[in-house]
């Protein structure tokens, strides 16, 4: 990965961050033995929680941003709700959709 080259680690890595978790709790992470105590190598990248039945109650959050471009904004603008154990909503009806969304895109052919 991009991420393990010298010159552009600080480009796209974001922390270290301190969390907690491990192989045996709800948020996954990897500790292993090697390294210092509280050290984790792998934690769960994208956590979701659904209610069945209620889908519009569904709530996820990723350890990084909306956008894979290291120099958007939007690149981290979730790692920190990440990292507190937060989520956002994530509508599934057509009305919850329509209610929550800030913008519209329209695609037409040609």
């Amino acid at each position: 990965p991009l991420g393990s080259a010298w010159l552009l680690k600080n480009v796209f890595n974001r922390g270290p961050l301190p969390i907690g978790g491990d192989a045996f709790t709800l948020n996954v992470a990897r500790s292993p033995l090697r390294l210092p105590l509280g050290h984790v190598q792998v934690a769960a990248s994208y956590r979701q929680i659904f209610e069945v039945g209620t889908w519009d109650r569904a709530q996820s959050i990723t350890n990084v941003g909306q956008s894979g471009h290291p120099l958007s904004d939007l690149y981290d603008d979730q790692i920190m709700m990440w990292k507190e154990g937060n989520y956002h909503a994530m509508p599934w009806s057509r009305e919850a959709v329509e209610k929550a969304a800030v913008y519209r895109l329209r695609v037409e052919p040609g």
